[in-house]
């Protein structure tokens, strides 16, 4: 009985987050970043050839994140105009990968990538 309580409020919370101006905006975000990243950013052929050899960008978390983010929220936005049950079952199921994701890896990067001096020269 208490496990089924905490399914239906996380199910509640869950479907809140999608809510069609809210599923659109994290897709509009995680979809800029991730172009953002293919456009505008070094290829990192240039930074990092050897580790980027077999798998490109999809080497880093980073651009893993942003990809995986990205069709969630599009799994959001589906979901917020069908109501299909399929669709939010996955949503549900798939929150809490796109929340750690999002969350943890913007602490780590920041904190220990980003701003690193090594990381830093390279990129220049």
């Amino acid at each position: 009985l208490g496990s089924s309580i905490v399914r239906v409020d996380l199910v509640a919370f869950v479907m809140g987050l999608c809510s069609p101006w809210v599923a659109i905006l994290c897709f509009v975000l995680y979809l800029t970043e991730l172009l953002s990243g293919i456009i505008l950013g070094v290829p990192p052929k240039f930074y990092s050839p050897f580790a980027t050899r077999y798998l490109g960008r999809f080497t880093f978390l980073t651009f893993q994140t942003n990809a995986i983010c990205t069709v969630y929220f599009f799994w959001c936005c589906i979901s917020a105009f069908t109501q299909s049950p399929l669709l939010d079952d996955l949503v549900v199921r798939f929150f809490p990968l796109a929340f750690g994701l999002g969350v943890f890896l913007t602490l780590a990067y920041y904190g220990l990538d980003h701003f690193n001096p090594e990381n830093l020269t390279r990129r220049k």
